[in-house]
């Protein structure tokens, strides 16, 4: 259904003995998908005003396994920031913590927004205006909404809401949700 440019995975995925890995290398070598890695540093830009930073993994890997090593991305567009944080934990939250302290628009909380994600220490680290929780109805953690909540931030989770859309650009930051055809209005923060 969408045209796929490139897959981008951290090495250490790649380094995996996985049926699921193995699958995936012949569904994209089948389709003349390349596969590429990206580490901490890298930089892609697609547009002028867009660029594409990975935080994390270290190319060396954080030794704490595979959600330690989720790709994190900040993405700058129209002057606003986005950070997308996967199922990042453990030694890899922590080694992101240590970075220079990094505003954000837009949080994917880490991990489905679970507490040994560090919401309280993350939120203030990260200073995010909206936190979008991916999660289901029954690991959605209400001490996690709440410490993201207290850092000012506007907190939406597919569990409660369904789908969550974001627009962001020079023009501020637009959300909205969705749950079976009932779309909720765009409001702005």
């Amino acid at each position: 259904r969408f045209s796929i440019g490139a897959v981008y995975v951290s090495p250490q995925m790649l380094e995996q003995d996985s049926a699921a890995v193995e699958a995936l290398k012949a569904v994209l070598a089948e389709q003349k998908i390349p596969l590429r890695t990206l580490i901490a540093g890298d930089v892609l830009q697609s547009q002028p005003n867009c660029a594409l930073a990975c935080l994390g993994p270290p190319a060396s890997g954080t030794g704490g396994g595979d959600n330690s090593d989720s790709i994190v991305l900040a993405i700058s567009c129209g002057g606003r920031r986005a950070l997308l944080t996967g199922d990042l934990e453990g030694p890899g939250l922590e080694q992101l913590l240590r970075n220079v302290r990094l505003g954000c628009d837009l949080l994917v909380a880490p991990h489905h927004g679970s507490a040994g994600s560090f919401p309280e220490v993350l939120a203030s680290w990260a200073q995010p205006r909206l936190v979008v929780i991916s999660c289901s109805e029954r690991r959605l953690e209400p001490e996690s909404l709440r410490q993201y909540a207290s850092s000012g931030a506007k907190v939406m989770a597919t569990g409660e809401l369904g789908a969550i859309g974001v627009r962001m650009g020079a023009g501020g930051l637009e959300y909205s949700s969705w749950r079976g055809s009932h779309l909720k209005q765009w409001e702005r923060r």
